[in-house]
């Protein structure tokens, strides 16, 4: 079985800085619905980072960090 996620483009694309705390809230939530199934993640609708490619670095760094310590195969 396959979980299919599309997380919120708010979360990278909306003003101010990156809510960490929000992120990663979300990306357990995905993370723990997806254990025992094959995981897939896919970001869409990224309008505009702002032309900030760390930000974008921070957001992956982040799902990464969620899917290491909440996702179980």
């Amino acid at each position: 079985m396959v979980y299919y996620s599309k997380p919120r483009a708010e979360f990278v694309t909306g003003d101010g800085p990156l809510d960490d705390a929000a992120i990663t809230a979300s990306f357990k939530g995905i993370c723990e619905a997806a254990s025992g199934c094959l995981l897939e993640i896919a970001q869409r609708e990224v309008g505009t980072i702002f032309g900030d490619l760390e930000r974008g670095r921070r957001y992956v760094r982040l799902a990464r960090e969620a899917v290491d310590a909440f996702w179980r195969p």
